[in-house]
């Protein structure tokens, strides 16, 4: 009996203060987002909750937007989070998977 696959997730669209609004650095929540809507599309997955943290540091888990869409999972009310990059989620893995 495998794993089903999430047919049902959360997007999740951070935007740092660390480099500015503009810049090669910069990447747009609507461009975060179109991505995520694309690859959702791609996949056959509904985005059905949209979550965003502006000038929130990706060195915390202690974000509004990243902590309504894990409460999210937790309450079985989603399949999971989808994310442009890992970085827009947790600055690497380890801090990913640490306390939250």
């Amino acid at each position: 009996m495998g794993m089903e696959k999430p047919r049902r997730m959360d997007g999740y669209v951070r935007v740092s203060r660390r480099m500015g609004r503009e810049g090669p650095g910069y990447i747009s929540p609507d461009v975060q987002r179109e991505a995520i809507q694309r690859w959702a599309e791609y996949r056959g997955v509904e985005i059905v909750a949209w979550h965003f943290d502006e000038d929130e540091s990706g060195g915390t888990q202690n974000r509004p937007g990243l902590r309504a869409a894990m409460d999210r999972v937790e309450r079985r009310e989603t399949d999971g989070i989808a994310c442009w990059r890992l970085n827009r989620f947790a600055r690497n893995v380890s801090e990913a998977l640490r306390d939250r």
